[in-house]
């Protein structure tokens, strides 16, 4: 189970099941056990999607939120930009704990999206840190988005 709190405190936890993903499914239509397929594969449009995949943390824990009286506007609106980061990851966190055991080729996938995520998030925090201290000029220069699967 992965958990992570809103900007409002309140803590939230993901636990993926057969039965979550199922009704998962049924809400957005979007079909976790088929994270490799699709053109792009399913795992791209999440990583590539903010929308898509702050819908799939809200629909995680929707249960939770109905009960606490939580509705998906309300929920939006309590992620502000560190709160949203922290609730993807543990969405993935939540993606590589299902499939770990069951298809390593799936867990790998999650792992790399969590991994290319954190080193993102490490190179902006040490461009900033350069900038502050005046020792560099943010880049202006467009950016390769990183892959998720070997290339050549």
């Amino acid at each position: 189970m992965r958990t992570f709190a809103d900007s409002k405190g309140r803590e939230w936890h993901i636990d993926l099941t057969v039965g979550e993903i199922k009704r998962i499914r049924s809400r957005l239509g979007v079909d976790l056990l088929c994270l490799l397929e699709g053109d792009p594969p399913l795992v791209n449009r999440l990583r590539d999607d903010l929308e898509l995949i702050l819908n799939l943390v809200y629909a995680a824990i929707e249960p939770q939120a109905e009960a606490a009286g939580v509705d998906d506007i309300e929920f939006g609106q309590s992620l502000d930009g560190p709160t949203a980061a922290a609730a993807i990851e543990a969405m993935w966190g939540a993606v590589l704990d299902f499939f770990r055991p069951l298809r390593l080729e799936v867990a790998a996938a999650a792992e790399r999206v969590m991994i290319l995520r954190q080193l993102a998030a490490q190179m902006l925090a040490e461009a900033d840190a350069e900038q502050a201290a005046g020792l560099g000029e943010p880049s202006t220069e467009p950016q390769e988005p990183l892959a998720l699967t070997p290339t050549g």
